[in-house]
């Protein structure tokens, strides 16, 4: 199976799948790479993280796993591996993967690697800053 291509990831809080291969991003964070996060309070869990992946020229399957990085290199989260399975005359398919409670601890930039059946696809870094609710 050829590997496909990552041309871009956005970080957000959901996407809503809709007809005719469109889709709606909910809580748009940004596009890598691009992408800062505030948090609340450090220690204080993110309900919902998601990592939306536009690909190209995937044929077959594959096994898509997640990590986040510590700013000191050590994995925060690693996803189990996640089956897909590229439909037959489909060159572009989204792909999204999502993180839950995902809990930040420290400001800094992260990492974001993607490995497709094993091979490293995508890796890049966000920033996460803290950013308390204002007091009106």
């Amino acid at each position: 199976m050829p590997l496909p291509k990552v041309l871009y990831c956005i970080a957000c809080e959901g996407v809503r799948s809709e007809e005719r291969r469109k889709a709606t991003i909910l809580g748009f964070f940004n596009i890598f790479p691009w992408v800062e996060i505030g948090v609340p309070a450090w220690g204080t869990p993110i309900s919902t993280l998601m990592f939306l992946f536009g690909t190209t020229g995937g044929t077959g399957k594959g096994n898509f796993q997640l990590t986040v990085v510590n700013p000191d290199g050590t994995p925060l989260v690693k996803t189990p591996e996640v089956t897909v399975v590229f439909p037959e005359g489909v060159v572009d398919l989204n792909v999204g993967i999502a993180v839950g409670n995902l809990v930040f601890t420290a400001p800094g930039a992260y990492t974001l690697e993607l490995r497709v059946s094993g091979q490293e696809s995508f890796r890049d870094t966000f920033k996460v800053r803290l950013d308390p609710p204002s007091q009106s």
